[in-house]
């Protein structure tokens, strides 16, 4: 816990409780969200071709939902506009549809939704398939393999431009022709033919710059040896093509750095915490909300009663004997929540039973006397762990890892306990990897065992050396972990991970430390701070996990309601922290080299105080930052880019069109992107450009926004 100041503890005393209502639930699946989760299409339909008097073909979707809630399917027939806007002309319904068109070439898609309750049901839209229907004798159709780009992108001004073009199969018989076609609008029909362009490929004319220009072409296949139609055409996806003019490029390499584990927030447990609900959680880690996938929940401890058998202490946990008038009895559920959405839960305790400590309680020695685990206690208190891990585990709410202390290095005058690093570096050699026996969970599968961490140093983390260090101890040891407070740099990500292990940053938080200045810290401005600290942790340090403090609180990423937010409003942070997660979560952080000018033509430097990248530590930096990653198999590569401002609004840097080279052999098909900017937070993007061929991108940024792409081969 990172309450180093008064000024935390008067925040923390004035954090109000909320009442609830015996007829509240909080622990049942439906009540964690009100409104239909959004499915998630696990197979896709695939194109399909009809010869009439043959078998229909069948097109057939499956999707899926974590919690409750009944699916239902709509086919339908649509142009690519039609698709665009989730509209068309109904065809059928259920998991499967057999064709039932007649001859032509068609667009189809199924829309799932899920329902639950008389909550808001949710949708989503499966892939835009083609359907061929023919008749026996008919000259065959066009197969188009490779498609045009829904949004291309040109160097302005256009010279040496590698021309629009898609793939087809080859023909049985026949001879295939061309016509391009220009349109008004996002549309693959009633456009104009464009005089000439009759072959296979077309560079398209573009007379000014930044300005969509939209094509597509049809395709026929010409065979005058059927009796039947001797010509049958199929038509491609539009395409909107724009010429950009950029100042400034990205290139990124195929070095690749650290894994990202993931990112997240902590669950409050004591009385003077805020009062958070399952609800919350849903909210944050949900994939198809905000999508964090750590969570750090804190191990109780009994404050007043003196327990030392964890039975007892969950127990009267679950009963809220420990929280005073906190309701904390969804603990085990929040585990689940996050569990069950693929994501990793740490446990972290505060302290050991007071009477196995040097000063008889649970604070640290900021209240007074020295506050160590004596040593005869150390084989008792990894049995104290391990039983709290099966604890969980037989609650139906594993955890991915515990660690044996937080902040050791810290004198607290709240629940606390001091370690030195040959401390706990002996206490591994003596009790070994104290959770063998007990499995764990993570990443949505089961793990032979919870991992061990060694403990979670307040700033410095040259404690950890000691771990490292030591090949007995080391062996039990599985995961590091080091505060930022104070002391920003690390220094030993690269040892840890030269071990084939992690070290994640699991407790910050920055504030206005002011009660008067509070309630900006739940503003647009006041976001910057925060997303610098995350650039902090993962493009500099190269730390494989970041953890907020407490994921509800008016300086978080929920509203608590104090401080003129919201209770379970999403807050800027909690979107900042979202597009990390979303788009960085399970990758490995690849390095980028920038090169150029921002809109206003300003030459921008690297490296310590640069205007872009800065590597100064510094969080209330307004320099540019960006930072790459690419999927553990090499399918994908995400850059979360943002333009910071100060407190004040002031000093955000408009760097207009961006170029984005990819690295060597990377070519990209498919771009999704969300951008934040004030008033509108994590909507998804149609501003990014591929490039024609797939081997870069354009991107637009803005000051004062955040913006995360997804390119996908």
């Amino acid at each position: 816990m990172f309450a180093k100041s008064k000024w935390f503890i008067l925040c923390l005393a004035l954090v109000f409780a909320f009442v609830f209502t015996a007829c509240e639930d909080l622990y049942t699946e439906q009540s964690v969200s009100a409104d239909a989760e959004e499915p998630t299409i696990t197979t896709q339909p695939t194109d399909a071709a009809y010869i009439i008097g043959g078998t229909a073909p069948v097109l057939t979707v499956a999707a899926s939902v974590r919690g409750k809630g009944t699916l239902s399917y709509q086919w339908y027939k649509a142009t690519s506009a039609q698709y665009r806007a989730g509209g068309g002309d109904a065809v059928g319904s259920g998991a499967s549809y057999t064709v039932n068109l007649g001859k032509g070439a068609w667009q189809v898609y199924v829309k799932v939704t899920n329902t639950i309750g008389s909550g808001k049901p949710a949708s989503v839209k499966s892939d835009l398939v083609r359907v061929t229907v023919s008749g026996q004798n008919d000259a065959e159709f066009p197969v188009i393999t490779a498609d045009l780009q829904a949004a291309i992108g040109y160097p302005w001004p256009v010279s040496g431009a590698q021309p629009l073009a898609v793939i087809t199969a080859p023909l049985s018989s026949g001879t295939l022709s061309y016509q391009w076609y220009s349109s008004t609008g996002f549309s693959n029909e009633g456009g104009s033919a464009v005089e000439g362009a009759t072959q296979a490929t077309y560079t398209p004319a573009i007379a000014e710059k930044d300005k969509f220009y939209y094509f597509y072409v049809v395709i026929t296949n010409n065979d005058p040896s059927k009796s039947g139609d001797k010509s049958n055409s199929v038509t491609s996806s539009p395409a909107g093509v724009k010429a950009v003019e950029s100042g400034s490029t990205i290139t990124v390499s195929s070095t690749k750095n650290q894994y990202v584990r993931g990112f997240g927030v902590m669950a409050p447990f004591w009385s003077n915490a805020p009062q958070d609900r399952a609800s919350d959680y849903e909210t944050m880690f949900n994939p198809k909300r905000l999508g964090y996938n750590l969570l750090r929940v804190m191990v109780p401890v009994d404050a007043d009663g003196g327990a030392t058998d964890m039975r007892i202490i969950m127990k009267k946990a679950l009963n809220n004997e420990l929280s005073g008038a906190k309701d904390r009895r969804h603990y085990y559920e929040i585990v689940k929540l996050v569990n069950k959405y693929d994501g990793y839960v740490l446990a972290s305790p505060w302290s050991p039973p007071a009477s196995w400590k040097t000063n008889n309680s649970v604070n640290g020695a900021g209240a007074g006397a020295a506050a160590v685990l004596k040593k005869e206690y150390w084989r008792s208190y990894a049995a104290y762990l391990k039983e709290y891990c099966a604890i969980m585990s037989e609650n139906g709410a594993p955890v991915y890892a515990i660690s044996i202390q937080n902040e050791p290095n810290f004198p607290a005058d709240y629940d606390g306990c001091e370690w030195t690093g040959p401390e706990m570096r002996d206490f591994f050699k003596q009790v070994g990897r104290f959770t063998d026996g007990v499995k764990g969970w993570g990443g949505g599968k089961e793990t032979p065992v919870v991992k061990t961490m060694f403990g979670e140093s307040a700033n410095s983390p040259t404690d950890s050396n000691y771990g490292l260090n030591d090949p007995e101890a080391g062996n039990y040891i599985d995961l590091y972990a080091r505060h930022i407070y104070g002391s920003p740099q690390v220094t030993v990500s690269t040892a840890v991970q030269a071990q084939g292990k992690e070290i994640w940053m699991t407790e910050y938080n920055v504030n206005s430390q002011n009660e008067i200045t509070y309630p900006m810290d739940s503003t647009y401005n006041f976001m910057w701070k925060f997303i610098n600290t995350i650039d902090l942790v993962i493009r500099l340090n190269k730390e494989n996990g970041f953890i907020w403090w407490y994921g509800v609180r008016f300086y978080s990423q929920v509203g608590d309601g104090q401080y003129g937010t919201v209770l379970g409003t999403i807050l800027p942070r909690g979107w900042a922290l979202s597009h990390y997660a979303k788009y960085a979560n399970e990758t490995r952080q690849v390095e980028l080299a920038f090169a150029g000018t921002d809109a206003n033509g300003a030459a921008l430097s690297t490296g310590k105080d640069g205007a872009f990248n800065d590597t100064s530590y510094k969080i209330d930096s307004t320099a540019v930052r960006a930072t790459a990653f690419m999927s553990e198999d090499g399918n994908s590569l995400s850059l979360v880019m943002f333009t910071p401002t100060s407190d004040t609004g002031s000093g955000g840097r408009n760097m207009g069109n961006v170029r984005i080279d990819f690295p060597a052999g990377f070519t990209a098909k498919k771009v999704e992107a969300m951008r934040t900017k004030e008033g509108s937070y994590g909507q998804a993007d149609v501003d990014t450009l591929l490039l024609s061929g797939g081997t870069g991108a354009y991107v637009n940024l803005p000051a004062a926004q955040i913006l995360s792409v997804r390119f996908t081969r």
